[in-house]
């Protein structure tokens, strides 16, 4: 049996990846490097959000991992739309641009409390200075990312678009992370979690029903007793 062959039964994994930051930045050229292959310098900004995905396989973990990869729009309105997409997101990258200080200083204004209030407690993020190859005008060095970087316990990389610099290792680097069993440890329970009090939640939902007579009835919960065994069973709360 050839190699390829055995890989095509390896397990796969799907992991979500939301890019953040400012508007032009580089988060779509990027993006299109990294799946396409492709850069535009004149690509249009992206309008509210866009998805696009890429396998890959993981030597170290012996097993494919498929980004499920979601750009959005860095234009102030549409920020509100932007942070639905932090739910479920197990890899964060905020975007940068080196040679402009602002998009740089936007995570603390703003990017880092979005993701405190929106995002998962257990997600890997990721400080990225893109247009490396600008470095002559860089207003941002790699030093003070970096510094920044650890301060927030925040992964730190330099990419280009342009020139395809730092962008496949940093993807390979995240998804061997995402992959780690004390990660897949602290994320599986964190989602059973959210399940049970979704769950929880639905119980609570009062249904109105019409009785014969056209008047309403609340049913809180039909099956209150059957639920209550159910949870005991799943011991998920």
């Amino acid at each position: 049996m050839s190699n390829n062959s055995k890989k095509k039964d390896k397990e796969k994994f799907k992991v979500k990846v939301v890019l953040i930051g400012e508007a032009g930045v580089g988060k779509t050229c990027l993006i299109s490097r990294y799946v396409s292959d492709s850069f535009d310098e004149h690509s249009k900004t992206t309008d509210g959000a866009s998805y696009v995905a890429k396998t890959i396989y993981s030597e170290e973990y012996d097993c494919f991992l498929q980004f499920d990869i979601w750009d959005t729009a860095g234009q102030e309105k549409f920020r509100s739309i932007s942070k639905f997409f932090y739910r479920d997101a197990a890899i964060i990258l905020f975007v940068y641009d080196i040679t402009n200080k602002d998009s740089f200083d936007a995570y603390e204004n703003y990017w880092r409390n979005e993701i405190k209030v929106h995002g998962d407690k257990n997600v890997i993020l990721a400080i990225v200075g893109n247009k490396s190859d600008l470095y002559e005008n860089e207003k941002v060095t790699d030093e003070q990312a970096k510094e920044y970087a650890y301060s927030i316990n925040s992964n730190c990389y330099l990419t280009s678009a342009r020139n395809n610099v730092g962008i496949k290792n940093m993807f390979e680097e995240l998804g061997n992370l995402y992959l780690e069993p004390t990660f897949q440890e602290k994320r599986n329970k964190e989602i059973n979690e959210r399940n049970c009090e979704n769950n929880e939640n639905k119980k609570n939902i009062v249904i109105i029903q019409k009785d014969n007579n056209g008047n309403n009835n609340k049913n809180e919960n039909e099956n209150n007793d059957n639920n209550k065994n159910n949870k005991k069973k799943k011991n998920c709360c």
